[in-house]
């Protein structure tokens, strides 16, 4: 899924055997990722951003849960390496799920900082584990890492200001504010806030721009 590169991804994709599915941006990477969904034929789905990567390790971590996956449903969850970033010089570790079944029900929610886990528990599926590991080179760059962050909380404040009295992105509003921008104004809105083995026929990639 393509939402508007302007350099050679869609050839350098296409060229490799990839379906390349264009879709403007429309200030939301959960619409841009449940786009993706519409156009996933395989089973189950696996999927990564632009600026991930698997080193040779987690590419045989990988292959052995794909190879061992049955027909049920299960969610799997891998660790994302976010690379030390210029400024801080930190590495950050998040829990993503990124191996989940094809099911009309599961999909993504909110503009940045998306997420399905929710859909997933709600459709019943079982939260699995697994030992793969995925790097995120996205904040590595000092320019592209504020654009980036700048673009993040003005998403965040769209998504607070059309969900009020939605809990999740008012804490993530708080949290984002306090850690980048440094500002005291988080501390109000916590205070609102508180209250069997596959074909690679049948697995599908989605990959869309990072948030």
């Amino acid at each position: 899924m393509d939402t508007g590169s302007t350099d050679r991804t869609r050839e350098i994709a296409r060229a490799a055997g990839a379906q390349v599915f264009n879709f403007p941006w429309v200030d939301s990477f959960a619409a841009a990722r449940n786009e993706s969904l519409r156009h996933a034929t395989g089973d189950w789905i696996f999927w990564m951003d632009a600026d991930d990567r698997l080193d040779e390790t987690n590419r045989q971590r990988l292959r052995t849960l794909f190879s061992g996956i049955k027909d049920e449903n299960a969610a799997y969850v891998m660790k994302c390496l976010c690379l030390p970033d210029p400024t801080t010089g930190a590495a950050t570790v998040v829990d993503h799920v990124r191996l989940l079944r094809n099911r009309p029900d599961l999909r993504w929610r909110y503009r940045v900082h998306e997420q399905i886990l929710p859909a997933v528990r709600r459709a019943g599926g079982d939260v699995r584990w697994s030992d793969v590991v995925i790097h995120h080179a996205g904040y590595q760059d000092a320019a592209v890492r504020r654009r980036k962050l700048d673009r993040d909380l003005r998403l965040l404040h769209l998504e607070n200001a059309e969900h009020p009295n939605d809990p999740s992105p008012s804490s993530t509003l708080a949290l984002f504010t306090r850690s980048w921008a440094g500002s005291r104004r988080p501390f109000r809105c916590c205070a609102a806030a508180s209250s069997f083995r596959i074909p690679t026929t049948q697995l599908s990639a989605s990959s869309t721009p990072c948030s």
